[in-house]
């Protein structure tokens, strides 16, 4: 009876393990985040909508349910903090398909380079097609970003 009960608590541990994975893969969530600062002016605000660790994954027809999440959240700044590939994409087309979308929405996308980026084996010509495609990549680099009178200055070490 006690390994009958050990076999059934390891399998649902099993399942358990299985449907998360699937969640975290192949659902997407957006969550609000509020920042404030004495470094900006009281009334300045921005939204910034950060996308990670997307991994190649589509959501959606050509990523439909992602565009039309961000289109709803009307950011004044695409933030992709790394890992929209992973270190077996061969191909990025579903990639590059994304930020054209992304751009066309809002011209402000903004990529940081993540650990599956950098050990994808065809990376350079990864960033490559993001700089074809208007992605500023804030690799060991820093930009400004305004928005009325207000400017923030936005840099990764």
């Amino acid at each position: 009876m006690r390994k009958l009960f050990a076999f059934f608590t390891f399998l649902s541990f099993i399942v358990t393990c299985f449907v998360k994975l699937y969640q975290d893969t192949h659902y997407f969530k957006l969550e609000n985040v509020t920042f404030r600062s004495s470094k900006l002016p009281a009334n300045a605000k921005f939204t910034i909508l950060q996308i990670s660790d997307l991994h190649n994954h589509v959501f959606g027809a050509d990523n439909d349910r992602l565009i039309s999440t961000v289109k709803m959240a009307r950011p004044d700044l695409i933030v992709i903090t790394g890992d929209l590939i992973d270190r077996r994409t061969k191909t990025f087309d579903h990639v590059f398909s994304l930020v054209e979308r992304l751009t066309a929405i809002n011209p402000h996308v903004l990529f940081v380079s993540g650990n599956h980026e950098w050990g994808n084996g065809r990376s350079a010509e990864f960033l490559n097609g993001l700089e074809e495609r208007n992605i500023t990549i804030l690799n060991n680099r820093n930009t400004q970003f305004t928005k009325g009178t207000v400017t923030l200055n936005i840099g990764v070490g």
